[in-house]
């Protein structure tokens, strides 16, 4: 992101056992260096994030791990553009455990993601102004593969909508198949 005082990079962080607090941001100096600017949004393993330039939104997912009872989150946050910070915008349930990747649709109307250790994949409206609008629709995905403890069933682990969102390409680790449209 390039605010008009410099550009910021945004990370992801697991916070499980970790000691960070959730996604923080640094300030690209101009010798190159990193300033850091702290955690910008309190979540819990916010491991994956996409930023929306034209709309200045930032999704996160807030990643559950496979021995969860609980589903994994989409959040969305506002960006701040001169401070880099973020301000809470939203937050929806992925419907799965592990919720690892996000990926916004060419037409910006869908979020779409990936669940890894709940074996599907997904997608949520977006309204106009960037914000989660509305359920989301998710596909579970069957298969499996040859190793015996890893691949046991389908594990999206990205999701990339192509061909001006007619379609996405999925990777997972277990040979999925899906006839469904997300």
């Amino acid at each position: 992101m390039m605010p008009a005082s410099g550009t910021i990079i945004y990370t992801g962080s697991y916070t499980e056992g970790t000691g960070s607090e959730g996604a923080h941001a640094f300030r690209v100096l101009t010798d190159g260096a990193l300033s850091p600017l702290g955690c910008v949004a309190r979540a819990t393993n916010p491991a994956y994030l996409c930023l929306d330039r034209q709309r200045m939104m930032l999704y996160a997912v807030e990643e559950t791990f496979a021995n969860s009872a609980t589903d994994g989150a989409i959040l969305a946050y506002h960006v701040i553009p001169d401070s880099g910070g973020l301000s809470y915008a939203g937050r929806v349930s992925s419907g799965g455990v592990g919720p690892c990747h996000l990926a916004i649709t060419a037409n910006r109307r869908s979020l779409l993601f990936a669940n890894y250790h709940g074996g599907s994949v997904g997608s949520v409206r977006l309204s106009d102004e960037g914000a989660l609008d509305g359920p989301i629709r998710r596909v579970m995905l069957s298969g499996r593969s040859v190793h015996p403890q890893r691949q046991t069933m389908s594990h999206p682990h990205a999701i990339v909508p192509c061909f001006a969102d007619h379609c996405a390409i999925v990777a997972e680790i277990g040979r999925a198949s899906c006839r469904e449209r997300v």
